[in-house]
């Protein structure tokens, strides 16, 4: 028997541990879906930081804004406690983390 199905929406999660962005349409390069866990928050020790250790991270959401050519130009990280951090994508690349980009430590501005 053949059986099919139909993908309503997908969640990617640009920033690993914050909310996800629900998209009708994607793009899947050589990682997997676009911008899905491409980016993470670290602490002084290049350690990630996660839900498991810091859980006020699953109360921010992100949105991605594009370039007129369609690439990355930054992320904004949004909470209705802070309001919005703009963060341009080229001031987080880190050469040493095989072409993605690491986002500095900003917890601080969250508590």
């Amino acid at each position: 028997m053949i059986s099919s199905c139909h993908v309503s929406s997908v969640i990617t999660y640009p920033v690993k541990s914050l909310q996800g962005i629900s998209k009708e349409e994607f793009q899947v390069d050589e990682f997997g879906f676009e911008n899905d866990r491409r980016f993470v928050f670290i602490d002084d020790g290049d350690n990630f930081i996660s839900q498991r250790t810091h859980p006020k991270l699953a109360l921010l959401s992100v949105r991605l804004l594009q370039t007129y050519e369609g690439g990355l130009e930054s992320i904004e990280i949004l909470s209705s406690h802070i309001g919005r951090l703009s963060f341009p994508l080229n001031s987080f690349f880190d050469k040493h983390c095989s072409g993605q980009v690491k986002l500095a430590t900003i917890l601080e501005a969250f508590q």
